[in-house]
């Protein structure tokens, strides 16, 4: 696994795990209204299943392709949300830090 799968990774568990303070931390790019937009569904986070399809690096900058499924608390069925994002990185310290995620 590289670093840029394990920050996805990192980013999937948060999810799943309902509090925007752990994302927060996996996601320290996330934008004041990428934190709004997330709060109103992460309630309804079941499970977050995201892989990196392809990542393209550049000196201190990186970028990849994410695909995978969000199972969602809909009542009472549960939905999977098929998902396709394009996310940036930085290195900082030594490690990448999501610094963007955007659907594709």
């Amino acid at each position: 696994k590289t670093a840029i799968d394990e920050a996805i990774a990192a980013y999937a568990q948060a999810l799943e795990s309902k509090s925007i303070d752990r994302v927060r931390q996996a996601y320290p790019g996330m934008t004041s209204q990428d934190e709004r937009t997330l709060a109103q569904s992460l309630q309804d986070m079941v499970r977050a299943q995201l892989k990196v399809d392809s990542f393209q690096e550049d000196g201190d900058q990186a970028t990849a392709a994410v695909s995978g499924t969000y199972t969602m608390q809909n009542g009472r069925r549960q939905d999977q949300v098929q998902v396709t994002m394009t996310a940036t990185f930085e290195r900082r310290n030594g490690r990448w830090d999501l610094m963007g995620m955007r659907s594709r």
